[in-house]
């Protein structure tokens, strides 16, 4: 079983997405949190779900979450680093430019 860690900037994604969803419809942000949770437990049984984006940089990976998001991580040994959590709209382009200059990932 894989070790499941959320980078810093991760968890600021998931308190902004929340507080954005939260003032229109509370069941859905906390729905959405839940849901992001289930896959990081999925994530520490199947580290390799989702697409692979190793054209973009070594080791990252996506996997669709609640209908709307995405799941951005990377598999270093036996740990997954959930690394941003993205709305399916955003400008991939450049959210995938901050981690081409990445170093080494987080163990």
């Amino acid at each position: 079983m894989a070790k499941v860690v959320f980078s810093p900037l991760a968890k600021e994604d998931l308190r902004q997405i929340w507080s954005y969803i939260y003032t229109e419809n509370p069941k859905a942000a906390d729905d959405l949190i839940d849901a992001v949770f289930h896959f990081a437990e999925k994530f520490a049984d199947f580290p390799k779900l989702g697409r692979d984006l190793g054209d973009v940089t070594a080791g990252l990976r996506s996997f669709p979450v609640a209908k709307s998001y995405v799941v951005l991580h990377r598999v270093t040994g036996r740990v997954v680093q959930i690394l941003r959590l993205v709305h399916g709209q955003r400008d991939f382009d450049a959210i995938f430019d901050g981690f081409k200059d990445q170093g080494p990932p987080i163990s």
